[in-house]
């Protein structure tokens, strides 16, 4: 019977990380600082929207029903909350894409001065480089 040994290394990073370990932190480990800003404005981006969009929803619609229940007035204030919700989670949503967009764009602007830097400055060579020649 042959034992894989091959686990060890798959479950290294979880013991690094405890069982805290997240996929979002494995996607952080193994990228630039660049690509590192984008992932992490992303993942702010998906988390943002999905609160703007969820708490509005429920609370309200949840409002609406206790409403809609204590005046016997079913369905109506039920659906103007989720009417209200969805009002305020688009103006809400609309507000954090702008600033979002701000914040992508000072991430490109840096990306491209770092590379306009990194173009710019001439090339040293090595110890190495120079022994081959």
């Amino acid at each position: 019977m042959t034992v894989d040994r091959s686990w060890p290394k798959i479950v290294a990073p979880f013991r690094y990380y405890g069982w805290r370990f997240s996929f979002s932190e494995a996607a952080l480990m193994s990228t630039s600082d660049q690509d590192r800003k984008y992932i992490q404005l992303g993942l702010r981006i998906v988390g943002e929207f999905g609160a703007i969009i969820a708490v509005p929803i429920v609370l309200l619609t949840l409002l609406g029903r206790y409403v809609d229940a204590r005046y016997e007035t079913s369905p109506i204030f039920l659906i103007a909350g989720f009417v209200l919700a969805a009002v305020l989670s688009s103006v809400s949503i609309y507000r954090r894409a702008k600033q979002f967009g701000h914040e992508y764009q000072t991430i490109e602007h840096v990306q491209k001065n770092v590379l306009k830097n990194s173009a710019s400055t001439p090339q040293t060579r090595t110890r190495d480089e120079e022994s081959d020649h």
